[in-house]
């Protein structure tokens, strides 16, 4: 996890800067958090896919249930 520091001692450098430089992590940490979750979803969502698959094609690929989880996430 990344944590937020603001070094206020910085010579030369304007607040207008450090609070530009502020925003910009948080908007970077949120863009983070949203690209997990997302990331996330879609492994939920292609478990789903794959184990709405009957027996028999999860056969034809070589794939038992229990190989479904693991190897989505892997």
């Amino acid at each position: 996890m990344t944590i937020l520091t603001v070094d206020t001692n910085r010579q030369g450098v304007s607040l207008k800067d450090m609070i530009a430089d502020a925003v910009f992590a948080v908007i970077s940490f949120a863009e983070s958090v949203m690209d997990s979750i997302s990331a996330e979803m879609n492994r939920r969502a292609t478990i789903r896919q794959i184990n709405s698959l009957s027996d028999a094609m999860l056969n034809d690929i070589g794939l038992t249930r229990g190989d479904v989880e693991k190897l989505v996430k892997a």
